[in-house]
């Protein structure tokens, strides 16, 4: 987090402000001053931006992120509105994946190695946030007794693979997974590609 210090027409500073906090946890932006008033906190997040009232305790101003933006991941910039304190600090998803968004296109494929399906798998936490850069998706495929696994890791929001098609006609059977989660089952069908030209000579 960027954070200011004391800004000396204000008498306030940041306090014990966190540099992350996980999704879903109560936020409380903490200030200490000797002042009697307070500003309003402006906050700009994935979004949009809105503004947080003050509360005041003594010397103490406290401003509650509301759950909403408490429960999204990603980064929130701070301001005290109309002056030059500032800051920012990042929600990151909680760990465990309780939904695998996976999507797949086209759903046919022409055989003879050069055609190709894409796969897209999103991993998603309790509160629909999408697991940070870097988590690992595997890709399962199965084609009749054949079972192959690809790797591929989240970066920009999605884990992503290639499915290409094989020299004999048939069924892909794909799902993604991060540890026990697993997407639902999806086919990709291998079609016949078009005909060519034969000749048909007598023996």
């Amino acid at each position: 987090m960027i954070q200011d210090a004391a800004t000396p027409e204000l008498g306030i500073s940041p306090l014990n402000h966190k540099l992350t906090y996980r999704a879903g946890h109560k936020i409380n932006l903490k200030f200490k001053g000797n002042n009697t008033s307070a500003h309003d906190l402006l906050l700009s997040y994935n979004l949009g931006s809105t503004i947080v009232n003050p509360q005041m305790k003594g010397s103490f101003v406290n401003y509650k992120i509301p759950q909403f933006i408490s429960n999204m991941s990603g980064m929130v910039k701070w301001q005290l509105v109309n002056t030059t304190q500032r800051g920012r600090f990042t929600i990151t998803p909680v760990s465990q994946t309780v939904k695998m968004e996976t999507y797949i296109g086209p759903p046919s494929i022409i055989a003879g190695n050069s055609d190709y399906s894409m796969a897209v798998s999103i991993p998603l936490d309790s509160l629909d946030n999408v697991q940070k850069d870097d988590t690992a998706v595997l890709f399962n495929y199965n084609k009749e007794t054949t079972r192959t696994q690809n790797l591929s890791t989240v970066d920009n929001l999605i884990a992503f693979d290639y499915i290409y098609s094989t020299e004999k006609t048939g069924n892909i059977l794909f799902a993604a997974n991060v540890d026990e989660q697993f997407s639902k089952e999806f086919t990709v069908e291998i079609k016949a590609g078009l005909p060519v030209d034969f000749t048909l000579r007598e023996a």
